[in-house]
């Protein structure tokens, strides 16, 4: 199964469960991705606590730096012969939704 979601430590007690679903591919078939499941309240802690942290740091980088950064993300997306990128793109195939589990539930307010 994979992932399909990343939140830094520090916030992942927001994420109540998680629930799986399944896509499927031409190219590979079934596969279970793991999606979290956030109340609405959550989310809006999950933001402001985002927001924090944009605060504390990427905010105060100097755009010199995060240029390069970016730059070097780009070159390494575009070298076909990256390690990174080629996981990253047999991993994310065009995607065919099929939900293993489809759960209507009432939001919360």
């Amino acid at each position: 199964m994979t992932e399909g979601w990343w939140l830094p430590a520090d916030l992942r007690h927001f994420v109540e469960d998680t629930r799986t679903r399944r896509y499927t591919t031409p190219e590979h078939g079934p596969f279970d991705v793991e999606m979290p499941h956030v109340s609405p309240t959550a989310l809006g802690e999950v933001a402001r606590g985002l927001r924090r942290r944009a605060e504390k740091g990427l905010r105060r980088r100097p755009i010199a730096e995060i240029v390069d950064r970016l730059d070097e993300a780009a070159g390494r997306w575009l070298d076909p012969s990256d390690r990174i990128r080629r996981a990253a793109i047999e991993s994310i195939p065009t995607l065919e939704k099929e939900p293993v589990e489809e759960k209507k539930e009432p939001v919360e307010e």
